[in-house]
């Protein structure tokens, strides 16, 4: 009799009684028992045998205490997934392996356009095939182990089966969007003879699978190309199987217990395949036609297995304003593109850089007009009517957000008029060809309606790049030019500008290393120099070196690419400053103003190829004007400059103390004038001749030094040629008032200076700073003189708290008048 056991789940039924013998052993052994079958009949109330498991006298069975409509379910479902499952082996072993084998295969098909499509969607196939045989395991693993409907595989693994299915229905819908299905039967021809007879029994099977007749008549060659399309699709129609099954399932359930909610969002999740697949399957077929009617031309160019067509001019209206009326201009939306045809030529546009937006004329009352801006052009179109205008405003704007956003999922119930327009500033690529300043770069950043905005990387063919910073359409911010060297157009060494741009131009401060091995560290102005800089030349052929900071555009964060600001430029100052402070290692160089790309104001030229020094003013690019030249032989030359030479009445300085002053021509005296020696004697008259050459014609009087006298009198013309103090190094202080925004600390209130100290707002103040500067504040309307000890320590603390960051413009001021200050007294022996 069977015994059931609650517990385990467990029925043992007892076959026969082994008889014993008087010793009490087994009277049976050695003999086999219940060789004949044998019926049990189970009662229906006990459950439904899972599993079987036999043993000598007893048969175990593990019994399903579940719903029989549940248990008949998963039973049916993994019957009908063994069929599925040798149905996609046949098709496997009988028509995707041998044709892969085939020679016409690897020889003409692989190495062709559509080979690597074809290719990947038959490996992908074989790929399934594995996928449901282990899917097909585990449901009769689930069947066996009675586990409660959530944890089935198709509930608790369907976000997994669905995303296996989307990958191979892409690569399904890859390949018959461009006509690979007939291409592979127009080229295999031989191969497919062979095959059809058992191409066309597998595509009757599918049929009567799918609840059609079977195929009656012999498969013909004009058909081997849909039979191989039914065959590859084979695993996607099991979906609507596997959703009628888990509908089945939901209504054995409790509607509002746990199970009945999970198995509901896998019916949801399959559901949405299911039609998805139906979508995609029909974009793909619409997509096919497509290609078959367009010129040759267009479909070589544009044909791409990821391409899908969306919308078509032909069939939904789309004109062009103002076109000429015998011109013909076609429209066609694809999925990445946006196409506008004209007779046998064709313009595409990537999605990713086309914003769209209303358009109304002021000349026209045509209310169903788009307009379409692209990086280097822009299209006003209209359509016939309002409903056309609205879907393509529809279909053109969901295309552009899923380009931007390719994760983005299908939107398969779109409801018309209500689409997510897409924004304005985004990421894409984009190669120039018409608009001059980029021509020929392909620019890879952020945009903002159709301009480069914000950070992005610009490269031309030639080899220049530029990272930085862009707005509406220009370099402007903070970014690094680079161009590369050219040898054979004697351009040596790679030229590059890391600084500030304005409207695409070199304009505010940076650092410029030249092809031949110069650097300039400064300001800029529309691609010149000017302002306050230093221009180091090359040594011996060898490029100065950058300094040691990093760029100031590695520096600066992208995380805000909006935010260009103070930072950023006072990175670059801090970054020409320490360009300008670098050991020099250079033939010359030169610290002061520029105008225009040329010296001009107060400035200091060290020659280290003549061992000269000029401290004084410049003009047109020569020194011009007042000035001190210190000669390597340590004299001392002050005077009136004229287009790079002294001229006329100036003064001289030997190291030894010996003077001269009068007239002169270059450094040589040239006229009248006095000549006074160490020890205080001095001769009067005309002189010709230079000092440093020990030859010098004299025709004058020499006077003794009276003794009486208490010292030698250092010439009336010492110090007459100086340069004011106010205009020295104004270029270094205006530098200072323009990033402080201040025009005159003479004319700006104290409160305003010191609350302008603190233009910098990135800089991170700690509480104990920001109470200084409180403190400090209060006390700058009083004058220095009047502050007691501890205001003046009060004062002094702040303005090292402020200007201990090298970027704040205070400390660059500093910075700058010491560097100036070095390069104009040091090493300068005939300075007195």
């Amino acid at each position: 009799m069977p015994v059931a056991d609650s517990d385990n789940g467990f029925v043992t039924l007892v076959v026969n009684e082994p008889s014993k013998d008087a010793s009490g052993s087994d009277a049976s052994a050695g003999v086999e028992c219940a060789r004949s079958p044998r019926s049990f009949a189970f009662f229906p109330n006990v459950g439904i045998p899972t599993q079987v498991y036999c043993g000598l006298d007893q048969i175990n069975c593990r019994l399903s205490i579940r719903d029989a409509n549940v248990v008949n379910l998963l039973v049916e479902l993994a019957q009908m997934e063994r069929k599925f499952c040798t149905h996609l082996r046949l098709i496997r072993d009988s028509v995707v392996k041998p044709f892969l084998a085939c020679d016409v295969y690897r020889q003409t098909i692989t190495p062709s356009f559509l080979g690597p499509t074809i290719t990947t969607l038959l490996n992908s196939f074989c790929d399934m095939v594995d996928h449901v045989g282990k899917t097909c395991f585990r449901m009769i693993d689930d069947l066996q182990r009675d586990c409660p409907p959530s944890q089935l595989l198709l509930v608790s693994s369907a976000s997994h089966h669905v995303d296996t299915m989307n990958k191979f229905l892409t690569l399904f819908c890859d390949a018959h969007s461009i006509g690979s299905f007939e291409y592979c039967v127009r080229v295999a021809v031989s191969f497919f003879e062979k095959q059809k007879d058992v191409m066309g029994t597998l595509w009757g099977n599918t049929k009567q699978a799918g609840g059609g007749g079977g195929q009656q008549q012999p498969l013909s060659m004009k058909m081997v190309h849909v039979a191989l399309y039914h065959l590859l699709e084979r695993p996607l129609t099991r979906i609507v199987g596997y959703i009628k099954f888990l509908t089945s399932l939901a209504e054995t359930c409790p509607p509002f217990v746990n199970e009945h909610a999970v198995i509901g969002e896998a019916i949801a999740q399959w559901e949405n395949l299911r039609r998805y697949v139906v979508e995609a399957k029909d974009v793909a077929e619409v997509t096919r036609k497509y290609w078959e009617n367009c010129s040759l031309k267009m479909m070589e160019e544009l044909r791409h297995p990821k391409r899908r067509l969306v919308l078509d001019s032909k069939h939904t209206s789309l004109h062009l304003l103002g076109a000429n009326r015998l011109s013909v201009n076609n429209f066609t939306l694809f999925s990445d593109i946006f196409v506008h045809s004209q007779f046998s030529t064709h313009q595409k546009y990537a999605l990713q850089t086309i914003w769209i937006e209303p358009y109304k004329d002021p000349n026209s009352d045509n209310k169903n007009m788009l307009k379409l801006t692209m990086p280097e052009t822009s299209l006003v179109v209209y359509a016939s009517s309002a409903d056309d205008k609205l879907t393509w405003n529809d279909h053109l704007s969901e295309a552009i957000d899923r380009a931007l956003n390719p994760g983005l999922v299908p939107n398969t119930s779109r409801v018309r008029g209500v689409v997510r327009a897409p924004t304005a500033r985004r990421e894409a690529v984009h190669t120039f060809h018409t608009l001059e300043r980029f021509k020929g770069a392909t620019y890879n950043g952020h945009w903002l309606n159709g301009l480069p905005h914000e950070r992005g990387m610009l490269m031309w063919p030639d080899g220049r790049t530029y990272d930085g910073e862009l707005s509406c359409g220009y370099q402007e911010g903070v970014g690094r030019l680079i161009v590369p060297a050219n040898p054979d157009a004697s351009q040596l060494f790679e030229e590059n500008y890391d600084g500030q741009w304005e409207k695409g131009t070199m304009h505010g401060i940076g650092v410029l290393n030249y092809h031949n091995g110069e650097q300039y560290a400064g300001e800029f102005q529309n691609n010149m120099r000017h302002g306050h800089g230093c221009l180091k030349l090359a040594s011996e052929g060898v490029p100065y070196g950058m300094p040691d900071p990093a760029p100031p555009h590695i520096s600066h964060s992208s995380r805000h690419p909006g935010k260009r600001g103070r930072r950023a430029v006072s990175n670059a100052a801090a970054y020409a400053i320490a360009a300008a402070a670098q050991p020099d290692s250079c033939s010359s160089v030169f610290y002061g103003e520029y105008f225009d790309d040329k010296r001009k104001g107060y400035g200091i030229l060290e020659d280290s190829t003549r061992r000269e020094r000029y401290i004084g003013m410049w003009d047109n690019d020569m020194m011009h004007g007042n000035g001190v030249l210190v000669s390597n032989n340590r004299l001392y030359y002050e005077g009136g400059f004229v287009a790079g030479r002294l001229q006329g009445t100036g003064f001289m300085l030997a190291e030894d103390d010996t003077m001269y002053e009068g007239e002169m021509s270059g450094v040589a005296m040239a006229g009248k004038g006095i000549l006074t020696f160490p020890h205080g004697d001095f001769m009067e008259g005309s002189f010709e001749g230079c000092w440093e050459k020990n030859e010098i014609k004299v025709r004058g009087t020499l006077k003794r030094f009276e003794t009486g006298q208490s010292s030698k009198p250092m010439g009336s013309l010492y110090r007459k040629f100086k340069v004011d103090a106010d205009i020295k190094w104004e270029a270094i202080f205006r530098k200072c008032r323009r990033r402080l925004c201040v025009n005159s600390f003479e004319k700006t209130p104290s409160s305003k200076i010191w609350d302008k100290l603190l233009v910098m707002p990135e800089l991170s103040l700690d509480a104990e700073t920001k109470k200084l500067y409180k403190d400090a504040r209060k006390l700058s309307e009083s004058n220095w003189a009047d502050f007691n000890p501890d205001e003046k320590a009060i004062i002094t603390k702040f303005l090292k708290e402020i200007t201990s960051d090298r970027v704040h413009p205070v400390c660059q001021l500093v910075d700058e008048l010491v560097i100036v200050f070095k390069a104009t007294y040091s090493d300068t022996g005939a300075h007195k």
